[in-house]
């Protein structure tokens, strides 16, 4: 089942199914789309593996993206790569400056002692 089916449905029941919904922005045949696989009501396929795909591709963002990736623009792919970065480099400080305080030990090292005469 797809999107069109929905808005055929919609439109059979005398609704507006591209009439964009106050709360989400979202046409209404889209929201109550999506609101139904979030559900678990709507068979993609009726195969139980193609469906499993395409519900892990839906709902995992790194998988959808790289199903869609033709159709992706870079700016998108330039913004994931530098989140992805910079989160690496914050936690990658983060922990380096844990460490380097626990290193020591807490410890002040030792004179070295002077030879008695």
């Amino acid at each position: 089942m797809n999107i069109d089916t929905y808005y055929d449905i919609l439109e059979w029941q005398g609704e507006q199914p591209r009439k964009i919904d106050q709360n989400t922005g979202k046409e209404f045949g889209r929201k109550i789309y999506e609101k139904d696989i979030e559900l678990g009501k709507v068979a993609w396929i009726n195969n139980k593996y193609q469906d499993f795909k395409y519900y892990l591709f839906y709902h995992d963002p790194i998988l959808s993206l790289f199903s869609n990736f033709k159709k992706v623009e870079w700016n998108e792919i330039f913004i994931i790569i530098l989140f992805v970065l910079n989160t690496a480099s914050i936690l990658a400080t983060a922990t380096a400056s844990i460490g380097f305080n626990h290193s020591s030990g807490g410890q002040k090292p030792q004179q070295p002692q002077q030879p008695q005469q």
